[in-house]
């Protein structure tokens, strides 16, 4: 049995469409790494707020500069995207933060 399931192994071989497909997980470590930089925050409060608002305030305090490092997720949930490491460290060294009061 063994000897048999060794010859069916031997033939296997990748289709060149199969070979196209990116095994390489350079781009995988790249996104891991780009994602070491985020953070998840939440708004804990039940009343109503200007999520523009608040997402200019916070970028202006953290210094971000590009109009995609913060996004809304879900209701209350944002994704803050850092250029450095460092500056994402100095703001959660610097929790809790509030905003509006």
């Amino acid at each position: 049995m063994a000897e048999e399931l060794d010859n069916i192994w031997k033939f296997q071989r990748l289709t060149e469409e199969e070979k196209d497909i990116n095994t390489n997980n350079s781009l995988e470590e790249e996104v891991i790494e780009e994602r070491r930089i985020w953070l998840v925050g939440k708004l804990l409060t039940k009343c109503p707020f200007n999520k523009e608002a608040m997402m200019r305030t916070m970028k202006a305090i953290w210094k971000l500069r590009r109009e995609e490092e913060i996004a809304a997720l879900e209701e209350n949930l944002f994704l803050f995207k850092f250029q450095w490491e460092r500056d994402k460290e100095r703001e959660l060294e610097e929790a809790p933060w509030t905003f509006d009061k």
